[in-house]
């Protein structure tokens, strides 16, 4: 056992001083003069000893007894023994009810257990505020009962002393855990910071049955979790709140409850890795519980310091999942209170980085269903600086908004904050649905849109969608801008009733009609006066108003109407030729249209004729339009007119035969003449046309015909002739053979080295000369054995046989 070093203090020349000690006397700390000496402010009379006090006093750890001296000359005089030992000592080896027997020579008594539980639980209560005892009778049992309950670290700051009344400030020593206060004196300490032990039984706290020896596996947990015990009784109450809140957790297992004593533990220990079992503990549970936790929870993670917890053991997973399936669906203000908690720093590092990580889950989903949420977050000016963070300005997150926002009635304020957060991401979509809500003239949602710092577009067909159409029409006439006209007119080729008011006359009306019939538009929308607008619109021509691409466009629609004009030639004269061209194929299907409904179309410039010529040369057209080409004089050549007779409309000869044929025959193209015969063998319908023109053909092509008149007049010679050119035609490799048939001799006819016609034209002229028994006829039995189904054949001999 530590030897303790024994110093007596008493008078000395009439004043209290060090007599004597066991060590140097200048070794012991100075503050032991004041301290053993008689505490001042008692009353005359009233008894106040033993003053028995203890406590670290410089390097030392002491206690001291002190007596009134009687043998002094000087009345108040006090006489005092002291024991100390080495702070740094082994202090739990001391006991104070032999140390105190040896300063007061008497033995002392244990305190009653009430009485302890009362001191240690005021102490532990009393926020490291001093503790009063009253009565001196039973000091020195509260100062060695107490000190036996102590631990050595404890033991080392444990101090005591008497006291009459309250320190004034300036002492050079600090204030000890308890004050015993001589009875009578309770009325000085009122206004004092020391607390009154209180000395009726009470529901004492956990670190007080704990310290009187009651025992606690749970507060022995967290205590040796901590691993070194407190200096102050005091800080018992945070580990007696851990014992409380372990338990509470261990029974209920739910978030809050692990929470509650996660925060008692840090606060108690804030190193990491001291208690990291009962730290992970509490995360685990937390961790397990906080998706069934209301959307307050969340925020009360936020500042709790990663520093203070075992490596990587934050919630962050957990708490990002919950963001993720929770954000979107709690009330507005308590989502932007998380976003207010990323910002800056009020809130963890790792908790603003599980948010933002939940966040941008949330943003990452294809349905959308963030859009609403983010709509109100956009409208609070208080985190726009975090959403420019963590929101991408991607055209997808944009279309979110944009289709949440349209269903959305938000107010104009919001609208405003929006509509600044859209111009800084460029997004002209978002930035034209909230002109929808600032503005409150139709035309200044356009004029506050036309003022975005961006692609404007986007935005403006966004108008074009959910505006009026009527309105938006009037922006774009207004407007007489390309692109937004192109814009408005691929709405008006859904609606073309926004056309109604359509006006030639106005560049911008022009402009939006092009683009309407470009984007596949009603050329003429109802309501829109056809003959009014073209006759406008040529007038405008003739004025040298540049409508010259309008005309072109509506080339199909009016070409009749520019044809049959007055001032045709005018109006083709300030065309350019790339507009000529252009007009040339719609002018030519006029004519032919014109011609076919029965008009009577005087000829156009050659320029047409040239088109309507080359259209004919490619396709096939009636009769009619045939007729017409005939009539215009030089505008066609025979060989044209022949070529395009195979391609003529058939049906159509019965109207226009006659026409043709008189024509045919005025201008005498026989070989037009001739396939109009031919064209009739085939259809009965050109007929009339070969009839009219039939003087122009072969004798025998109008014989055809049925030209009965001109039949007496056919002499032998021409049957002959045509009997030859049928033999020819027929059988030009078989007269050997047929002459033979027919009663010839070969050795009559002419050698192979003629042509096959001279040789027929020879034998039937000698046949018809006697040569054969039968004469021609002879022949014409040969050839119809050999052709029984040839009709020409028929005809000839029917013709020979008269």
């Amino acid at each position: 056992m530590i030897q303790a070093v024994h110093a007596i203090y008493g008078v000395k020349n009439n004043s209290h001083s060090l007599l004597s000690a066991d060590v140097d006397l200048q070794r012991l700390p100075t503050e032991l003069l004041g301290l053993t000496d008689q505490p001042p402010g008692g009353r005359s009379g009233d008894a106040w000893w033993p003053s028995v006090g203890c406590g670290p006093v410089g390097d030392w750890w002491a206690i001291w007894w002190t007596v009134p001296d009687g043998e002094a000359q000087r009345g108040g005089m006090v006489h005092s023994q002291v024991l100390l030992w080495p702070l740094d000592s082994a202090l739990e080896e001391v006991d104070l009810f032999s140390a105190l027997k040896e300063l007061g020579g008497v033995a002392i008594p244990k305190l009653d257990q009430l009485n302890l539980l009362l001191l240690a639980n005021a102490l532990i209560d009393s926020c490291s505020q001093p503790v009063i005892v009253i009565g001196v009778g039973d000091w020195p049992s509260f100062i060695a009962s107490l000190w036996e309950k102590l631990w050595p670290k404890a033991r080392r700051s444990f101090s005591a002393r008497l006291a009459i009344s309250p320190p004034q400030g300036g002492e050079s020593v600090s204030p000890p855990w308890i004050y015993c206060i001589p009875e009578g004196y309770q009325q000085q300490w009122q206004n004092s910071d020391a607390v009154l032990m209180n000395d009726e039984k009470l529901n004492f706290n956990r670190a007080t049955l704990w310290l009187v020896e009651q025992q606690d596996i749970v507060f022995d947990e967290v205590l040796k979790a901590i691993t070194q015990k407190p200096s102050k009784l005091s800080e018992l109450s945070k580990i007696s709140r851990a014992a409380d809140r372990l338990e509470n957790m261990r029974h209920q297992t739910l978030a809050k409850s692990a929470l509650d004593f996660l925060r008692t533990i840090i606060s108690l220990i804030p190193q990491a890795e001291v208690a990291s079992e009962l730290k992970l503990e509490a995360i685990g549970i937390l961790s397990n519980g906080l998706k069934k936790e209301d959307s307050s929870f969340p925020l009360m993670l936020a500042n709790i310091k990663e520093i203070n917890l075992p490596t990587q053991s934050v919630p962050s997973v957990e708490l990002s999942i919950w963001i993720e399936n929770n954000l979107t669906q709690v009330d507005v203000d308590c989502a932007l209170e998380y976003l207010h908690r990323i910002d800056g720093d009020k809130s963890e590092p790792w908790w603003g980085d599980a948010v933002i990580k939940g966040i941008k889950k949330i943003l990452s989903r294809p349905d959308d269903v963030w859009a609403k949420p983010v709509i109100h977050w956009l409208s609070s000016i208080s985190v726009s600086e975090i959403l420019s963070e963590i929101l991408p300005s991607t055209e997808r997150i944009e279309n979110g908004l944009v289709a949440a926002a349209l269903k959305m009635d938000l107010e104009q304020s919001s609208s405003q904050l929006i509509k600044k957060e859209a111009s800084k991401r460029h997004w002209s979509r978002l930035h034209a649905a909230m002109c929808m809500n600032t503005a409150t003239q139709c035309c200044d949602v356009f004029e506050e849109h036309w003022a975005f710092k961006g692609d404007v577009y986007p935005g403006l067909t966004l108008l074009a969608e959910n505006m009026q159409p009527v309105e938006v029409v009037t922006e774009a006439v207004r407007r007489e801008e390309l692109e937004f006209t192109s814009v408005v007119a691929n709405m008006t080729s859904t609606n073309p009733d926004a056309m109604v008011e359509l006006d030639v006359r106005k560049i911008g009306w022009r402009k939006l009609w092009i683009a309407h019939i470009n984007d596949g538009g009603d050329r003429w929308p109802d309501g829109v006066n056809k003959a009014n607008q073209i006759g406008t619109l040529l007038s405008l021509h003739l004025n040298n108003e540049d409508v010259e691409s309008l005309i072109v466009e509506l080339s199909s629609d009016i070409a009749s109407d520019i044809l049959c004009h007055l001032r045709f030639d005018e109006i083709w004269e300030k065309l350019s030729n790339n507009s000529r061209n252009s007009l040339l194929d719609n002018f030519v299907l006029s004519v032919i249209q014109q011609c076919a409904s029965g008009v009577r179309v005087e000829r156009p410039n050659q320029e047409i004729v040239n088109s309507l010529i080359a259209y004919v040369d490619r396709h096939s057209v009636s009769t009619k339009v045939f007729s017409r080409l005939l009539s215009w004089g030089s505008a066609t050549s025979e060989r044209m007119a022949t070529s395009w007779l195979w391609k003529l409309d058939k049906s159509d000869w019965i109207d226009s035969g006659r026409d043709i044929g008189r024509m045919v025959l005025s201008k005498s193209w026989e070989n037009t003449a001739t396939e109009i015969y031919e064209l009739s063998k085939k259809y009965r319908e050109a007929t009339v046309a070969a009839r009219e023109c039939k003087s122009l053909l072969s004798w025998w092509a109008r014989l055809k015909l049925g030209d009965d008149d001109s039949a007496s007049f056919f002499k032998k010679e021409e049957l002959s002739r045509r009997l030859g050119e049928l033999g020819a035609e027929l059988a030009h490799d078989q007269l050997d053979g047929i002459w033979e048939r027919a009663g010839g001799q070969i050795k009559d006819l002419k050698g192979d080295c003629v042509r096959p016609s001279e040789r027929w034209f020879d034998a039937v002229n000698q046949a018809s000369n006697g040569k054969i028994e039968g004469g021609m006829n002879a022949l014409f039995d040969e050839l119809a054995r050999e052709f029984p189904n040839n009709s020409d054949l028929g005809e000839l001999r029917r013709l020979v046989n008269d």
